[in-house]
């Protein structure tokens, strides 16, 4: 029987997003906190009860929260689901509000081409989305940590223990610096600290973890037969920048393939996603070879695979509200521009940005938001050496004003540890202990990427 943990959040039986036995509810909160007599809106929660025989539902529980931004938590409840943690605590996943069933903000298309065009170009066109019954300058991360906070309240929790992957680890950490009485303990997954500009880094980023890679495809026998797998690629594009084409590709989740054009950007932002995951990862040599050869399908269908896993999780609306109050203003195209030039991404990724927030209501954020958090709650910070969005360098500016941290770095891994057997043993003992000191963290040493592709 699974034991409801709130007191004052009604919670009934449901599947969790993977086909897990959890609790779901709702809790409504002001859209505006300074008019708590205006429009209310819904937060959707899900709960996956601690499984074990000395569960203790009204301990301290794990709350997850995702990234983009637009992510909805829901989502991450496979990330959990198998967790050894999972036998004590109870894991609480709320969708941020824009996103999934709090009043998710969904622009676009369900069309399988639109939406892979959509993740390739990371051009949003506000015009798409409709009239949502949403203040859009209210949906930035400050208001939504307070609305965590709320569920944390109502639900009978006195403290909790957080975890944030990518955008959620700078959620995690906005919370932290907003609520820090009520945290027990921090995982940071991919560490996107709140000095970085969404996306003004990732053509750099991306670019060394491309380097990384091809680093050690020159280091393996197989994948050096191919050449030099970096001019390949700088050809390629240039070809592609000149004569744009079409290619065809199955779409995970379709009937049928999708076609779609296949330019320069196109193919840079394949590279981009193939770089977030291991096993894609060591399979981009051989697409990278393949589309020099004049055959895209490979690299294309790593795009598809990405685009294919962000459509049923993402909103649009609430991705734009976040990006547009919290990061776009704070650079310039000159500036991203100057910062993306020679890098394989190059000069037009996500320039249209700037464009979109001009005509997005865009909300505002405290003085001090890009600031570092200051903190002595113990928080375990993790890095793929090749994480293209998220690197190592991140997580140790952010480690720095985090006085009881440990930051671990997972070799030529990419983007997200957690789910990795070493990763979840990691986690899980450090929610147990509550502490980074002591902790066996031996298998991270043994961590490596798949072999190439052959």
């Amino acid at each position: 029987t699974l034991a409801a943990p709130a007191p004052n959040v009604a919670l009934e039986p449901c599947s969790a997003f993977g086909g897990a036995r959890a609790l779901c509810g709702t809790l409504a909160v002001p859209e505006d906190p300074a008019a708590p007599r205006g429009r209310m809106i819904d937060l959707a929660i899900t709960v996956l009860p601690a499984t074990g025989p000395e569960a203790d539902h009204r301990s301290d529980p794990i709350f997850g929260l995702h990234g983009g931004p637009g992510a909805a938590a829901r989502y991450l409840a496979p990330v959990f689901a198998n967790l050894p943690l999972r036998a004590t605590r109870d894991v609480v996943l709320v969708d941020q509000r824009g996103t999934g069933r709090s009043n998710g903000m969904v622009c676009g298309t369900e069309d399988a081409a639109e939406w892979m065009l959509l993740g390739l170009r990371f051009d949003f066109d506000p015009s798409a989305c409709p009239e949502f019954h949403a203040d859009p300058t209210l949906y930035t991360t400050p208001i939504a940590m307070d609305d965590l906070d709320r569920v944390r309240e109502a639900m009978g929790y006195e403290r909790i223990n957080l975890w944030g992957g990518s955008y959620g680890a700078r959620a995690a950490l906005v919370y932290l610096r907003r609520h820090p009485e009520r945290v027990r303990s921090v995982v940071l997954d991919g560490v996107a600290p709140p000095s970085l500009k969404v996306p003004a880094e990732f053509p750099r980023t991306s670019q060394a973890a491309l380097d990384l890679l091809l680093e050690d495809c020159a280091q393996d026998p197989a994948c050096a037969a191919r050449g030099d797998v970096a001019a390949l690629l700088d050809g390629t594009l240039a070809r592609l920048e000149r004569a744009p084409t079409e290619v065809t590709v199955p779409f995970p989740g379709e009937r049928d393939p999708v076609t779609v054009p296949f330019g320069r950007l196109e193919m840079a932002s394949s590279v981009l996603y193939a770089l977030y995951n291991p096993f894609t990862s060591a399979a981009l040599p051989a697409a990278i070879q393949a589309a020099h050869e004049g055959i895209y399908e490979a690299l294309a269908s790593l795009g598809a695979t990405f685009a294919a896993a962000l459509r049923p999780t993402f909103s649009i609306g609430m991705s734009l509200s976040v990006l547009c109050a919290e990061d776009v203003p704070y650079f310039t195209e000159a500036e991203m521009d100057a910062d993306a030039r020679g890098t394989f991404l190059g000069e037009d990724f996500a320039n249209g940005l700037h464009e979109a927030c001009a005509d997005w209501p865009s909300g505002s954020v405290p003085v001090g938001y890009h600031e570092a958090v200051m903190s002595d709650i113990p928080t375990l910070l993790l890095s793929g050496e090749g994480d293209p969005v998220t690197p190592p360098g991140f997580a140790e500016e952010a480690a720095a004003s985090l006085s009881s941290s440990l930051h671990l770095i997972f070799p030529e891994m990419g983007h997200g540890q957690t789910p990795s057997p070493c990763g979840a043993a990691v986690v899980s003992a450090f929610y147990r202990s509550g502490s980074v000191d002591g902790l066996d963290t031996s298998c991270v040493t043994n961590v490596r990427r798949p072999s190439f592709t052959r």
